[in-house]
């Protein structure tokens, strides 16, 4: 591995111009598209909306009309009736790419059964937009299914857990050598590898820290220490990522300092959370913190 260097983060901000240098007017006109969910499973997505929310931005939930027989959606969703073979199937999958096209990021996909039609679906989205989208283990395994051209589709952060990570490499096929007691530099090297294979931006989430590769940067790579070590709380993360990464331009820009603002931002909120016992109350506790950092 070529020389780098680590840059770590714990409880401090080491980028405030992220935070301070916000266009807060027109945020609310920033569009970002969530897909999740699955049955009986739809907090993450939840909790990811309601944290986009709570970052001034506008989101949308795409989800199966099943889902929305589980739990209410929230106002404005988009239902895709993915079970059905007819036009109507062809119709929506049209006006969800349609939407998609226009939005300023997308978040695919935390917690989805990954159907046939639902694979194709994010096949389209990789091949016929270039809106910016934030990658979940959930969908490593569409990455076998795609061209080489499309797997290296601009503008695509990995936000994936270790297993995740791994995963991906097989799915690629990386001929990458793991050594034993190299700690994070083994996770790097894989990090790296990805990097240079899809052109994307990668993020891995392991239950203490969170590193950050910016494929922009050659040399930098980013440490999140994280205040709590626990299992990664995915929707709070997912909804920071995105919240703090989407941009009116439709492009990814500043990665690392982004990432890791939006991790100093995760760090604080999962402190408040950790003295909140009641699960009602999440979203409102991390309201309160976004708009304390952020004022």
């Amino acid at each position: 591995m070529a020389e780098i260097e680590l840059i770590h983060q714990r409880d401090q901000l080491l980028y405030p111009d992220v935070l301070f240098n916000r266009p807060i007017s027109g945020l609310a006109r920033l569009q970002v598209a969530l897909f999740g969910a699955k049955s009986g499973h739809i907090h993450t997505l939840s909790q990811t909306y309601s944290t986009v929310t709570a970052l001034g931005l506008s989101p949308v939930c795409v989800v199966e009309k099943k889902l929305s027989r589980d739990a209410p959606m929230p106002v404005g969703s988009m239902l895709m009736n993915v079970e059905s073979k007819g036009k109507s199937q062809i119709a929506e999958t049209a006006d969800v790419l349609d939407y998609i096209a226009m939005a300023n990021l997308a978040i695919l996909a935390p917690d989805i059964e990954l159907s046939s039609a639902l694979q194709l679906l994010f096949e389209h989205i990789f091949s016929q937009t270039s809106t910016p989208v934030i990658i979940t283990d959930e969908l490593v395994s569409l990455y076998g299914f795609l061209p080489r051209a499309s797997r290296q589709r601009d503008e695509v952060l990995l936000c994936l857990s270790p297993a995740g990570l791994v995963k991906l490499a097989g799915v690629l096929k990386l001929p990458i050598a793991i050594r034993p007691g190299r700690g994070i530099y083994n996770t790097l090297t894989i990090m790296d590898a990805i990097a240079a294979e899809c052109r994307a931006h990668v993020v891995c989430a392991t239950e203490d820290m969170l590193v950050v590769r910016d494929v922009a940067d050659s040399v930098k790579r980013g440490v999140i220490h994280l205040s709590q070590a626990d299992d990664i709380n995915q929707g709070l993360l997912l909804g920071l990522l995105g919240g703090i990464l989407a941009d009116s331009r439709q492009s990814f820009s500043g990665v690392l300092q982004k990432v890791m603002t939006a991790g100093y931002l995760y760090n604080a909120a999962s402190v408040a959370l950790e003295h909140e016992p009641d699960p009602a109350q999440h979203d409102r506790v991390i309201a309160r913190v976004l708009q304390q950092e952020l004022s």
